[in-house]
């Protein structure tokens, strides 16, 4: 069965660098062209200055005892996923700690404004109805994962696609969304490789799930998918920002960690507000 039953209605015989919007700013007009699966990514250079990064990392990897995901272990992380919830009690505790952990990542960052604050900052003046962070079930959620790979024990992240309606699926707000963007603030990448592959294809969930079966894994087989649209590689400071219902992976890498400051955007249509989370 072909996986791809969505994709795109712009011809993906274009450019790879037509896909890839480089932008100087936040823009309501390129959000909505990466929602609507017009373009592949947004690419911001330098979107937080490079000092505070090298800071940050350093603070970041002296100063706190990284968990992991717990359906990708090989990536550590600073604060909860919400794609780690498999049961009442993750439940619980993600929520409980939202504002916990999005304060105690803020304080990282202190005295200075957080990647994360800004991004919120930018993304709420950008958009004509504002954006908020999420809400599920009448509880707020965390924004501002830290997310890290040291390439010790596995650098890869294979293809995949993120949905939240998939992991809140008895959720009213979840299944609203007509459209799901992850945004990327990188404060540490490695010498080599750590590649974004972005594929202008979102499958069928059904279909999804029956692939991932096959794996095993939180992730599908790449043969399945073809040759990605984009490979972009991300530099330190750079904000990317991608849409995650399509299928997207990361190359290995070896020479230094892979790091970013990460959230969920949520489109539900260019009259509603965006939400956040992480």
């Amino acid at each position: 069965m072909d996986i791809i039953t969505k994709q795109s209605t712009k011809p993906l015989h274009n450019l790879e660098q037509d896909l890839v919007i480089e932008a100087q700013g936040i823009t309501a007009e390129d959000l909505y062209l990466l929602a609507t699966k017009k373009i592949a990514a947004i690419k911001i250079v330098n979107y937080y200055p490079i000092d505070l990064c090298n800071q940050i990392i350093t603070k970041i990897m002296s100063e706190n005892e990284p968990g992991h995901f717990e359906k990708a272990k090989h990536v550590q992380r600073i604060g909860m996923p919400h794609f780690d919830i498999v049961d009442a009690h993750s439940f619980n505790k993600y929520h409980e700690t939202a504002l916990q952990n999005i304060r105690k990542l803020r304080n990282i960052h202190a005295p200075y404004l957080s990647p994360i604050d800004k991004f919120r900052l930018e993304l709420d003046e950008s958009w004509p109805a504002g954006a908020n962070i999420e809400s599920l079930y009448g509880k707020k959620c965390f924004v501002g994962l830290c997310r890290i790979i040291n390439g010790i024990s596995g650098s890869v992240l294979e293809p995949h696609i993120d949905k939240l309606s998939r992991d809140s699926n008895d959720s009213y707000a979840a299944h609203s969304l007509e459209s799901q963007l992850a945004a990327n603030i990188y404060i540490a990448t490695p010498d080599v490789g750590g590649e974004v592959e972005i594929w202008l294809k979102e499958p069928e969930i059904e279909v999804y799930e029956k692939e991932l079966e096959k794996t095993q894994s939180y992730h599908v087989n790449r043969d399945i998918l073809g040759q990605p649209d984009a490979v972009i590689s991300p530099k330190v400071g750079d904000l990317l920002i991608f849409n995650s219902r399509c299928f997207h992976a990361v190359r290995e890498s070896s020479g230094g960690i892979r790091s970013s400051i990460a959230a969920f955007v949520g489109y539900r249509g260019i009259n509603h507000s965006l939400s956040l989370w992480s």
